[in-house]
């Protein structure tokens, strides 16, 4: 059978510091990628004008890259807990 979510909230209650850290990198990975067609558009508009891109390409690669360390980081914190709640209910 199948247990409710309301069963599940004491096991989810022993990882809330892991889940509002999971909170916390899920809205600065929401930043860092919604920074990305900004900087996109900034490259476009060099690319037309023919300035040089300078380290603006580097700061696009740099947060496409933070994004996906963050992103990365969090689907991991979430699987481990994940497998704690489903251990823990099993245990008890």
């Amino acid at each position: 059978p199948r247990a409710s979510f309301r069963q599940l909230l004491p096991f989810l209650a022993e990882h809330t510091r892991t889940l509002v850290v999971v909170g916390v990198l899920s809205i600065l990975g929401a930043g860092a990628t919604l920074v990305q067609p900004l900087l996109v558009g900034q490259v476009i508009s060099r690319v037309q004008q023919s300035v040089p891109l300078g380290a603006l390409v580097w700061l696009l690669v740099g947060f496409v890259v933070l994004s996906s360390l963050i992103s990365g980081y969090q689907h991991y914190l979430l699987q481990r807990t994940g497998t704690a709640v489903v251990y823990s209910s099993r245990r008890r």
